[in-house]
């Protein structure tokens, strides 16, 4: 898989709202063993991630995983089924909390 490196130091972004295009969903390993990574492409080129879940643990109305889950596809937080690679080049706004972390984000138009 090729990965593009967006930049060589770490710039934390202001708490807010900003556009983004979902990227994907991908596994990647991390200290703490394999975890899903979010990305979202924002307006100026940066790539804001997050991870959430366990891969081949459930996703559920009361972990991150199954809320992204809901709010990807733009449905109420229940059970339900959802591909994330038919999201890929949607529009969401993403919002950002202290520190520069994604909290969550919605579905535009």
């Amino acid at each position: 898989m090729l990965t593009q490196i967006q930049s060589s130091a770490y710039e934390k972004m202001a708490p807010g709202a900003y556009p983004g295009v979902f990227q994907g969903l991908t596994i990647k390993e991390t200290k703490n063993g394999n975890a899903y990574l979010w990305s979202f492409k924002l307006a100026d080129g940066k790539i804001l991630t997050r991870f959430t879940g366990e891969p081949g643990k459930p996703a559920t109305m009361g972990n991150r995983y199954g809320k992204w889950l809901c709010a990807l596809a733009g449905k109420p937080i229940s059970e339900c089924a959802v591909d994330p690679d038919t999201y890929v080049g949607r529009q969401y706004m993403c919002i950002v909390v202290a520190e520069g972390v994604l909290e969550t984000f919605t579905l535009m138009g």
